[in-house]
């Protein structure tokens, strides 16, 4: 398992020929299938643009490196709707309040864990701020959990598990267990 912001600025290769299509810039997702959808990525040599990768090209996720089998479909992020249409709903739902179905605030979602075998979100980082994740750590809510995203706010079930992140390890203890 990988928190989506731990692939930024990873590159991303051709695995035919080893040639360097470009950086990560953003894990691009749809939080409401649980799917990812793909990465935007910065391309080219002097004249960056940003480009669209999706999924089904990605052979492998790895921790240094995404290697990718066709990347001769690659298309201009502004000219893909469905994929402007998840990054608004990213923003949108990275600046939700996640709250319980039984009124308790929890904080926000700060990150999504992602399953590099199965491309899919396996979780998600909640932060209630710096300080207390400093004291309490941070809580995962893993993709198995009932969540609603809402408006307005995300709604999780007041039985949720309550797993708190202290480090990678517990967060490879916690998937490995579900897995």
């Amino acid at each position: 398992m990988l928190k989506s912001k731990e692939l930024r600025g990873i590159n991303v290769v051709n695995i035919e020929n080893g040639r360097l299509i470009g950086k990560v810039k953003n894990t691009i997702y749809s939080f409401r299938q649980e799917l990812i959808m793909g990465f935007s990525i910065y391309s080219g040599r002097w004249v960056k643009k940003d480009i669209f990768i999706p999924i089904n090209d990605i052979e492998i996720i790895g921790r240094d490196v995404i290697l990718a089998n066709k990347p001769e479909k690659l298309q201009c992020i502004n000219k893909n709707q469905e994929v402007i249409n998840a990054i608004k709903e990213i923003d949108r739902v990275f600046s939700m309040n996640v709250i319980t179905n039984k009124g308790e605030e929890i904080g926000h979602i700060e990150d999504v864990i992602i399953s590099e075998e199965k491309f899919k979100i396996g979780g998600y980082i909640i932060s209630d701020g710096f300080v207390e994740d400093i004291i309490k750590g941070k809580l995962i809510i893993p993709f198995s959990e009932k969540i609603i995203f809402g408006e307005n706010d995300v709604i999780i079930d007041s039985n949720y598990k309550n797993i708190v992140l202290k480090n990678d390890i517990s967060l490879k203890k916690i998937f490995k267990e579900e897995v």
